[in-house]
C-alpha cells in the first residue's frame, strides 16, 4: 500500500512540475512569437519522451514489483547501468 501511495505522489508531482515549468515560461516570456516557437520546438522531444517512458513503464513496473528487496535492487541497477 505504501509503494502505491509513493508512486501516486511521484506521478502527481511529475505532472505538476511539467505544468509549472510551462506556466513559468509563459509568465516569464509572455504570450507571443517567442513562446509559440518554444512550445512548437518542444513538441517532438516531448512526444519521443512520452512514447519511450510509457513503453518502459509497462515493462519495468511489473519486473520491479515482484521479488524481494535484494532482487529489485539488483534489477534496478542492472537496468540503469549500461
Amino acid at each position: 500500500m505504501r509503494r502505491t501511495l509513493v508512486l501516486g505522489v511521484l506521478s502527481g508531482s511529475s505532472v505538476l512540475m511539467q505544468f509549472a515549468m510551462q506556466w513559468y515560461v509563459l509568465i516569464t516570456i509572455g504570450p507571443g512569437v517567442d513562446t509559440d516557437a518554444l512550445f512548437a520546438g518542444m513538441t517532438i522531444p516531448q512526444l519521443i519522451l512520452a512514447v519511450v517512458s510509457t513503453s518502459l513503464f509497462h515493462v519495468l513496473v511489473p519486473i520491479l514489483s515482484i521479488g524481494d528487496d535484494e532482487a529489485r535492487r539488483s534489477n534496478a541497477w542492472s537496468f540503469l547501468l549500461p
